[in-house]
């Protein structure tokens, strides 16, 4: 049963995380993407429950914004729930989802 509340699309981008382990800032990329989170695919993941911060771009867009982490599966990646998304990026991610 899908638990998700907004639509998610594949969406591939390049992306920063922040707030992962010695806290360092680590590249990595999205997978999916909708106004509610992203699962970031990633080596090194945060716990569940933990804090990340995400930096990355659609088009013109840049989009920084906080998530909690709501999965972690090592090596492969997380989902991430987003906490505090701008009204300015919500229009980009809602334009790139209704497009898909």
């Amino acid at each position: 049963m899908e638990r998700r509340s907004e639509k998610r699309v594949r969406w591939l981008g390049e992306a920063i995380v922040e707030g992962l382990a010695g806290g360092l800032a680590h590249d990595s990329r999205i997978a999916d993407l909708s106004v509610g989170g992203a699962f970031v695919e990633a080596v090194t993941v945060a716990s569940p429950g933990e804090t990340v911060r995400l930096t990355f771009q659609i088009g013109t867009t840049p989009i920084q914004v906080n998530g909690e982490v709501r999965y972690a599966e090592p090596r492969i990646g997380m989902g991430v729930r987003f906490v505090d998304l701008a009204a300015d990026s919500r229009k980009a991610i809602e334009t790139i989802v209704a497009q898909s």
